[in-house]
């Protein structure tokens, strides 16, 4: 099997409790060549720990000296590192959001098509063998679904990660978080224009939480045909969306956080005539807690309820594995550049309809 050099940028909280973890367990299929982070204290740590070489506090840099076939960009705002690694003709993982507005998702894609390599969009749930159990429970009735359920509404993620080592040190120069700031908010504005504060607090929401229930979603039933109607209340906490899907389908989509409650709760419920299927899925955080499908039926003239337990395999390390595939055999990720930035239209969608509502 092929190993692929790889490169991290960024190594706080998800490289460490997922990636840097699995991509060391899969060493078979990665070597973990070189890290970058803007804290040095942490980028020496996890070096010392994992065994890499290689170290850097600029990305750039990185990209420059380290000898490289992928980079995982796992920064806070990804576009910038993701762009320049595509540019260097180096194969892409990124985290979601793969981009903030759609001039950062058209450069990306750009910038790979150009060289030639695979950008990947790092939305772990679309690999999770549990939802793949509930997409096919979902199949066979898909066309008869009438109504679509998609809820998240979670608490802090801080409760679920307090079992795991995260690593941070207080020795990020000053002047870097404040551009890192400024460049964020500036690709806000870009994305959303200049609006109430309410709404570019629902954005972020969108960015950190609603993509993943987009993915998801569109890889249960496709796009939306459109976006019908958008609340938002509690200054942006709280979102709720009708979907239109083409028929008499609809998608009633709400998310909010609950910061007083150490709770987790996203479900995708399909509604058929003859059928409801629901995949509940656990805090990533809990490593190796099943994503569980559930059906409801009638069958030989009994009302039945099952569940079903597909798998205890990461959907972390599987995405991996994908990853690793199409880097070697020159293929299109299941998740790819152009379904992130479907994503990112998606969401800008949602507060466009919001907006025009008011």
């Amino acid at each position: 099997m092929r190993r692929i050099k790889v490169g991290l940028v960024g190594c706080g909280m998800i490289a460490q409790v997922m990636h840097l973890p699995y991509l060391s367990e899969l060493d078979d299929r990665f070597e973990l060549a070189a890290l970058c982070d803007v804290s040095p204290g942490v980028v020496r740590a996890l070096a010392s720990h994992y065994q890499v070489s290689r170290t850097f506090t600029d990305y750039r840099e990185m990209l420059d000296q380290a000898d490289l076939d992928a980079v995982f960009v796992l920064t806070q705002h990804h576009a910038e590192p993701a762009i320049a690694t595509a540019q260097a003709g180096k194969h892409v993982f990124v985290e979601k959001p793969m981009a903030v507005n759609l001039d950062e998702a058209d450069a990306l894609i750009e910038a790979a098509s150009a060289r030639h390599v695979q950008v990947m969009v790092g939305y772990m749930k679309r690999y999770d063998p549990g939802y793949l159990a509930g997409v096919r429970e979902i199949e066979p009735v898909r066309r008869e679904v009438r109504l679509i359920e998609l809820h998240d509404v979670i608490g802090p993620n801080a409760a679920f990660l307090a079992h795991h080592k995260i690593l941070r040190f207080d020795d990020v120069p000053a002047e870097i978080v404040r551009v890192g700031a400024a460049r964020r908010d500036e690709a806000i504005r870009r994305a959303i224009g200049d609006v109430p504060e309410a709404v570019k607090r629902a954005y972020g929401l969108m960015l950190g939480l609603s993509t993943h229930d987009v993915a998801i979603l569109t890889g249960a039933f496709g796009r939306p045909e459109k976006v019908h109607s958008v609340e938002i209340w509690d200054e942006g906490r709280y979102i709720s969306a009708t979907l239109l899907y083409p028929g008499e389908t609809r998608c009633v989509f709400y998310t909010g956080t609950t910061p007083g409650l150490h709770r987790f709760d996203e479900k995708l419920t399909a509604f058929s005539p003859n059928r409801v299927v629901e995949i509940s899925f656990p805090s990533p955080f809990l490593k190796s807690a099943p994503t569980l499908v559930r059906t409801y039926r009638n069958r030989e003239d009994t009302y039945r309820e099952e569940s079903i337990v597909a798998s205890y395999e990461e959907s972390f390390k599987e995405e991996l594995i994908h990853f690793h595939e199409c880097v070697v055999h020159d293929r299109s990720p299941l998740t790819n550049a152009v379904e992130g930035r479907q994503d990112t239209e998606l969401l800008l969608q949602l507060v466009r309809t919001y907006l025009g509502q008011r």
